[in-house]
């Protein structure tokens, strides 16, 4: 009955977010593309729908709808945060920095924009900033599994010595390692690091083949 009367936005946008709960984001873009269709100047409805757009894998499509969200509302951080997001995993990092960039001046209590800017500054060999970028993540938000283990990878393995805080690493690894149960194998990878790092080698090799048991180690999919 909804599809009986389009111009029910407010009821499409209801039941697009349901379908994103439900994790069935094709019925949710099908929801938000009816009503960004009748909402072309909302930077909100093209926000929606590039959200269901995104969680369907859709990444191009995505992009291009948080660019029209951006055009009509620049002082959209959210959307900056999120495109700039799909921008790092695509690899497209230079275009990535100043969406990220942008969003935590708008809004500086994101921590999820702050993880997001540190991930790409870490890809861009910024150790520093990238450390800067986790830990005020942490600060706002302190269980992130992924901040916790990232961070901690930098400050184990960074080849800067005046950044470099193995006891911390191992702290901040520990941390994450629980918080995944220790069922994930890259969040122990980064702790066997950070226990090398500390001069813990008995430790070091129990994590490392604790990870190894586990499956193939990739940092990036750390949840």
């Amino acid at each position: 009955w909804i599809q009986q009367d389009p111009k029910l936005l407010a009821l499409h946008d209801d039941v697009g977010v349901l379908y994103l709960q439900l994790n069935r984001p094709l019925d949710a873009v099908r929801h938000f593309a009816i009503s960004t269709a009748f909402q072309q100047a909302s930077a909100a409805a093209h926000f929606n729908l590039a959200t269901a757009l995104t969680m369907a894998g859709q990444l191009n499509s995505a992009t291009a709808e948080y660019h029209k969200a951006l055009t009509l509302r620049p002082d959209y951080a959210q959307a900056h945060n999120n495109l700039g997001g799909i921008l790092l995993r695509t690899g497209k990092i230079d275009e990535a920095l100043p969406h990220l960039t942008e969003a935590v001046r708008l809004d500086p209590a994101n921590a999820q924009a702050h993880y997001n800017l540190g991930a790409a500054r870490q890809q861009q060999k910024q150790t520093a900033d990238a450390i800067a970028s986790f830990r005020r993540s942490l600060q706002i938000s302190a269980d992130q599994p992924a901040a916790l283990a990232d961070l901690a990878w930098l400050l184990a393995t960074t080849r800067e010595p005046e950044l470099r805080q193995p006891t911390l690493a191992v702290q901040l690894a520990e941390r994450a390692a629980v918080l995944t149960g220790r069922q994930d194998p890259a969040a122990l990878d980064v702790l066997a690091a950070a226990y090398a790092s500390a001069g813990d080698f008995t430790r070091a090799v129990t994590a490392a083949e604790a990870a190894l048991t586990l499956g193939p180690v990739n940092t990036a999919e750390i949840t």
